[in-house]
């Protein structure tokens, strides 16, 4: 059981370099904890973001194709950015 449980971890894993060695994984006692949920792949659909998650590329001036003006006015509005910031972008 604990081999399967074992397996059913790497074979979860994004990157291997977060795989616990398995003596480390058995003496963490680890087999206790849940596995993470399978991921579902979703093509071509991406999450929707709101535009404070964004403050910080205003603020160091860094334009990417995610951010609109009207986002950029809304940090404004909500004092997220200053005015000089604003008129930068």
């Amino acid at each position: 059981i604990l081999i399967e449980k074992y397996n059913a971890l790497c074979s979860q894993a994004d990157d291997p370099k977060f795989i616990p060695h398995f003596a480390t994984w058995l003496n963490h006692e680890r087999w206790d904890e849940e596995l993470p949920a399978e991921k579902t792949e979703q093509i071509g659909v991406t999450a929707q973001r709101n535009f404070k998650d964004y403050v910080s590329f205003v603020k160091r001036g860094q334009h990417i194709t995610m951010i609109t003006t009207d986002m950029v006015s809304d940090m404004l509005k909500d004092n997220l950015i200053t005015q000089e910031e604003h008129d930068r972008w």
